[in-house]
């Protein structure tokens, strides 16, 4: 098992650092403080993958936007909301966008669209990135040692503990995932009604 983690781990993260976030690095912190992975390369992973997936959304934002969002009309309401961060706080929101739940996977996408210059947002995107995969690749790692005090030097729980906390955070992001789409649907219902209602008076 540790051989495969070694071969296969850091592309996992990497590519779930991509698409995703927090959840693979914390899972993966846990797993190098039981000594499956090294926490430098964890948190190089992380970087790399978090850093190239929000430049590729960036991109597409620049070059595909109004295109993209015919397609992507549920992700609006997410992308407006980043959109007025973006002019309230500019430089701040940049480097803090990773941590704001709900707006994570789509403020990249709107900073392209609004016109952000690329070697502004590179540079700042490679800040923030390095940031965020430390801070949660750390919080892996102290999270993992934490429990190890607890439970002792109990070797054959190990995995059992992985795949425990794994499940619990899968949990979580799922719970999070469903509470986004009820409240983009809400939102969607509440502006369709209000339509209707304008439609009405109109007529």
């Amino acid at each position: 098992m540790e051989e495969k983690l070694l071969t296969f781990g850091y592309p996992l993260i990497f590519l779930g650092t991509f698409f995703e976030g927090e959840t693979f690095v914390i899972l993966a912190g846990l797993m190098a403080h039981q000594g499956l992975l090294d926490v430098k390369y964890v948190i190089l992973s992380a970087f790399l993958g978090s850093f190239c997936g929000d430049q590729t959304w960036y991109y597409i934002g620049r070059h595909g936007g109004p295109w993209v969002m015919r397609k992507l009309q549920r992700a609006q309401p997410a992308v407006d909301k980043a959109s007025e961060l973006l002019r309230r706080w500019d430089i701040w929101f940049i480097l803090s966008f990773r941590f704001i739940y709900g707006i994570r996977n789509v403020a990249p996408f709107a900073m392209g669209n609004a016109g952000v210059p690329p070697l502004r947002f590179f540079v700042l995107n490679m800040l923030a990135a390095a940031v965020w995969a430390t801070s949660f690749g750390g919080s892996g790692y102290v999270f993992g040692q934490a429990l190890e005090q607890v439970l002792g030097g109990v070797k054959h729980y190990e995995i059992i503990m992985i795949g425990f906390l794994a499940t619990i955070l899968f949990v979580v992001w799922l719970s999070f995932r469903i509470a986004g789409w009820r409240r983009r649907r809400a939102e969607q219902a509440r502006k369709q009604a209000e339509g209707g209602k304008v439609k009405a008076v109109a007529d």
